[in-house]
């Protein structure tokens, strides 16, 4: 039932609409159009190109033209030779001359700012090392801050002084440990020996 029902609304929706375009289709049909009248303006133009058409050539001149050009191109051949000649003038190379120089100016910079932001570095962190050594060690700090202040040069001669006597000893004790090893592995293949 309900089918019929949906059915019959659909042939009713279809039937209004059918309706409603035959109205309009009569509507367009019973409308009148007007075409404007273009006539003076197409005189004009008419009488433009009738003086363009004086000012131009003769027939027999433009044809005359037309040949001398097929008799040109007839005698230019298929294929052109090309040459390609590849050097510098005088203009190009100071050109090129000058964007080497920027580059190598630009290289430069860009090493010097790499070297300089690795000092950066360094010096950061010594810094902070410093601050410890302050932090924790405030006498040795202020003693470190009086002597170089009081001689900056004599300063640094005696830390690179300590410094040179520490790495003796370092290397001392290095050669000592290294022939202690060795005594001891002579001890033992001495004892070994004697053990045969």
């Amino acid at each position: 039932m309900k089918e019929i029902q949906e059915l019959e609304n659909r042939l009713k929706d279809t039937a209004d609409l059918q309706l409603q375009q035959e109205r309009r289709i009569t509507e367009l049909e019973n409308r009148k159009v007007e075409v404007p009248d273009y006539g003076d303006q197409l005189a004009e133009i008419q009488s433009a190109l009738q003086q363009i058409r004086a000012a131009l050539p003769d027939h027999a001149v433009t044809h005359e033209l037309g040949q001398r050009m097929e008799r040109l191109a007839a005698k230019m051949p298929d294929t052109m030779k090309v040459t390609h000649q590849h050097d510098f003038s005088d203009r190009s190379r100071g050109t090129i001359i000058g964007v080497f120089l920027l580059l190598a100016a630009f290289a430069a910079t860009l090493a010097v700012a790499f070297h300089l932001w690795q000092r950066n570095g360094e010096l950061q962190a010594n810094d902070v090392k410093y601050r410890m050594v302050r932090q924790y060690y405030p006498t040795a700090a202020a003693w470190a801050e009086r002597a170089y202040t009081a001689n900056p040069d004599s300063a640094r001669m005696d830390v690179e002084r300590l410094e040179a006597v520490q790495e003796a000893f370092r290397l001392a004790e290095k050669a000592a440990l290294k022939k202690e090893k060795e005594a001891e592995k002579a001890r033992n293949k001495v004892d070994r020996m004697r053990e045969k």
